[in-house]
Parts: structure tokens; sequence; C-alpha cells
């Protein structure tokens, strides 16, 4: 699912502001929903949200989110990012599994920066990618960015036929998500550092809703399954 906003006033508050985005926008499934003790204002399709931050209707739904402007100009929901589905298993998991990230207490969160299977050309073309094939390429990826020296994941769903691969954990406070709040140091690094989302290793280009033309599919921050 999408969240939109974080609401520190509670549920009442949250129920307000999820029927406020309902009427001015057209962001399907508007809800305010309680985890952890916070509440949150979020979307999606479904109410079990999206399999993947990389299925094509959560990509649209996530810029439709960003690109929001109110009459004034405002863009309330510009920092906007997808909550991926939860996983409890972390047996026998190696250190650069993202399940293997404790992530009980409260959400966190890392940057997606790639993502290998059958997605973008490669889908449109009709290969299939083999499962081993797309496990090794994303763990040589993130062999790759340890050797860097970064804090790097991968994120087998051999369900939905991918593989993502990550940078970095962050707390929900480090994203700037709420108005007032900056991203931290190492956030902003990491995501200047990696601003695409490779699909296969190369970028994904797509409409640009803000400039016009096109552009790479951006880089984005998940949630860290639980």
């Amino acid at each position: 699912m999408i969240l939109l906003a974080v609401v520190r006033e509670g549920q009442a508050a949250a129920e307000e502001l999820a029927r406020q985005v309902a009427r001015e926008t057209d962001l399907p499934r508007v809800r305010a929903e309680g985890r952890d003790g916070k509440w949150f204002v979020v979307s999606s399709r479904t109410p079990a949200g999206y399999a993947l931050p990389t299925e094509s209707a959560a990509v649209r739904d996530l810029e439709a989110a960003r690109g929001f402007e109110r009459p004034d100009g405002a863009r309330p929901f510009a920092s906007a990012f997808l909550l991926t589905p939860r996983d409890p298993d972390r047996s026998r998991l190696s250190s650069y599994d993202l399940r293997s990230v404790r992530n009980d207490k409260s959400p966190a969160y890392t940057l997606q920066v790639g993502v290998y299977g059958d997605v973008g050309p490669r889908a449109r073309d009709g290969r299939g990618m083999p499962v081993a094939e797309r496990r090794a390429a994303a763990e040589a990826r993130v062999t790759e960015l340890r050797a860097a020296g970064e804090r790097a994941f991968y994120y087998h769903n051999d369900a939905a036929g991918l593989s993502m691969v990550t940078v970095g954990v962050f707390r929900a406070s480090e994203l700037g998500l709420n108005i007032g709040e900056r991203p931290s140091v190492e956030f902003d690094r990491v995501r200047r550092t990696y601003p695409a989302n490779l699909v296969n290793g190369k970028p994904l280009m797509e409409p640009d809703p803000a400039r016009g033309g096109e552009r790479a599919q951006p880089s984005l921050p998940v949630e860290v399954p639980r």
C-alpha cells in the first residue's frame, strides 16, 4: 500500500484526514490504518495492498499520489512511498537477505535501487528469466555493493518472479516524509548515489509527469519485511 501521511494525533485525526484526501483526490481506497500503535493514511487498490512495489498499478498509483497538486500549488504527498508485504520467516537467512533485518518494534525502511525478473522490456518480449539466474543476478549486485561499503540487501519473491536489491536501513523519521522533517544525511546520500531503480541492471524509462518527457524510474523507499 502507499503511505501518504503519518498522523501523530491518533485514530480520529487519521480518519478525518483520510476522508479529506478521498474527497480531494482520485487515489484508490484511501483510508486510515493503525500499525504498531501509530496511525497512517494509506491508499491501495485492494485491502491487502500491492504484491510488489514494481507492479505497474503500484507505480502508477504512487506517481499519482506524488504528483497530486492542490490549487495553491502544494503537493502534500510528494514524499509518499510504498509499504512492502510482511514476511516473518527468518530461519537460516543470509545476512545479505533483507528479511534478516530485525524490524519488530518499529517500522524500518530501505531504498530499493534495483529489481531483476520478468519486468520492463524482458516482460514485454516474452523472454522469461530462470529463477536461478534472477536470484544470482540480484545476489551478485548486492555483493558488489557490499564490497563498495554499502549496507545492501536482496529480497526474493519467487511467487512474483522478482528479486529486489536495496541499500540501507532507516527509521521513518529519516525519510523526510512529514512536513517540517528533512531526510537524514545518510538517506540523502544513498538516494543521491543511487537515484534510479534499475530493472535487470538498466534504467527503465517512464513518463516524467513533473517535467514532461521521460526519466529513469527512481529509486524508492520500501518497508523492511517483518
